[in-house]
């Protein structure tokens, strides 16, 4: 008879490619951490524009803030070209047109330099909408740990029992409780750092976030019943 179970090395893959892509495309959250002290710098905007991942004018088009801008520190005259820290190009073109509106060449804003690199500088600096690619790789690694931990606590119960007071609790009914309400805690603070930049922005997420929410309180309400069955 065949297993339907994960083979026993699926759930260290997982963790692997998790922990490798978490760190590639977590570096965009550690840059803004590491820039909440950065000096608040006046620049000069040289130029601004939505750039495509293609020529073509296709509506599965991807998209990317490109700007140049000019500030000094000490005498020293630097350039900037990073708008935000999350790289790459991502879906959104009319909010990415906003900003480019907004910055026309000549206008003065605020930068945000590395004081100890006068030459790594930034326009915004706090958490943007796209980061929540983030939490594609922190997926497959939570669902990697917790595949591992289910293969284990299945494991166990191949054991002889030793006779507890209670109900027994098995994996089935443990184990999506902890991640599913963690996810729901990072999810929520980042709502939270979208909607002190943008109040209306936020709300698709916000509605992940409610429904999250609502499984927790089920998942957490079954699991005290059932304890009390």
């Amino acid at each position: 008879m065949t297993s339907s179970n994960p083979p026993s090395w699926m759930p260290l893959i997982l963790i692997f490619v998790g922990i490798v892509f978490t760190i590639f495309m977590g570096r965009p959250v550690v840059d803004v951490l590491r820039a909440k002290n950065w000096l608040e710098v006046p620049c000069t905007v040289l130029s601004a524009t939505v750039e495509s991942d293609t020529n073509n004018k296709d509506s599965n088009n991807t998209y990317s803030i490109k700007v140049r801008y000019t500030y000094s520190i000490d005498g020293k005259n630097f350039t900037g070209e990073r708008y935000q820290f999350m790289f790459g190009y991502s879906i959104g073109y009319h909010n990415k047109a906003t900003v480019v509106k907004n910055l026309p060449p000549g206008k003065r804003v605020t930068c945000f330099v590395n004081p100890s690199n006068p030459k790594e500088s930034v326009i915004r600096r706090g958490l943007t909408p796209d980061m929540v690619v983030i939490f594609i790789p922190l997926g497959v690694l939570s669902l990697g740990i917790f595949t591992l931990i289910s293969r284990n606590k299945l494991s166990s119960r191949h054991q002889p029992d030793i006779k507890t007071d209670g109900p027994r609790k098995t994996p089935s009914q443990r184990i999506p409780l902890l991640p599913l309400c963690t996810f729901a805690v990072i999810w929520n603070i980042f709502c939270y750092q979208i909607w002190l930049d943008d109040k209306w922005g936020v709300i698709p997420f916000a509605i992940v976030a409610v429904l999250l929410n609502i499984a927790c309180i089920y998942l957490i309400a079954k699991f005290f019943s059932s304890g009390l069955n």
